[in-house]
């Protein structure tokens, strides 16, 4: 349950001011639902719904002013003949299948709308985006992170009215920019290996 010593991000967990940074790690979780559950795709190097969501929740709990989405009202799916980036990295897109049970969250209760903003970046995925249900004066949550943040926005639909999802561009993101949303609760979840990258430019000040 513990990561090895040699991973840049056991210094960050063992870190002396690791609380005051509001660090989570969400390794212990995500082994627990692996017992009963796909956490990750067969064919595809991101986490499924159930790794996602049991992430979600630490995430709440550490925020804790905010409505969380319980466990009995997920929606199972079952996904057929999936085949992801795994599969193609090895030449074998639509040849490399996987069929699994998978989970989701329902339809949040006011509709939501989707927008890409304007962005310099030449990286499409790179764009940053936002998901709302045009509330006026609703919460606002702003996630940095990459591509691992996508399979959170069906949940956290449920425990903000707006999103806004801030990709980290190898640590080139504007933080400025992020704190003119004025957001109620902002998360920032690199995948590890961007880890040591993202520290090098950064203070936990």
């Amino acid at each position: 349950g513990k990561p090895s010593a040699h991973r840049f991000i056991s210094f960050l967990y063992d870190h002396e001011r690791r609380d005051e940074a509001g660090l989570l790690n969400v390794e212990p979780a995500i082994l627990r639902r692996k017992m009963n559950a796909s956490v990750y795709y067969k064919t595809d190097t991101h986490w499924t719904g159930y790794g996602a969501y049991e992430a979600y929740r630490l995430v709440m709990e550490q925020f804790a002013a905010f409505p969380v989405l319980k466990r009995d009202r997920l929606v199972h799916r079952e996904i057929q003949e999936f085949s992801g980036d795994l599969a193609s990295l090895r030449g074998l897109a639509g040849e490399m299948n996987e069929k699994l049970a998978g989970i989701t969250a329902p339809a949040p209760r006011l509709a939501r709308t989707m927008t890409w903003l304007d962005d310099d970046s030449k990286i499409k995925t790179w764009r940053t985006s936002v998901n709302t249900n045009d509330k006026a004066d609703g919460t606002v949550l702003v996630i940095i992170g990459d591509s691992f943040s996508n399979v959170f926005m069906p949940f956290f639909a449920h425990s903000f009215d707006k999103i806004i999802f801030v990709h980290h561009k190898n640590g080139a993101f504007d933080f400025q920019a992020v704190l003119a949303y004025e957001p109620d609760a902002v998360l920032f979840a690199p995948v590890e290996r961007f880890a040591l990258i993202l520290a090098g430019g950064m203070s936990i000040d």
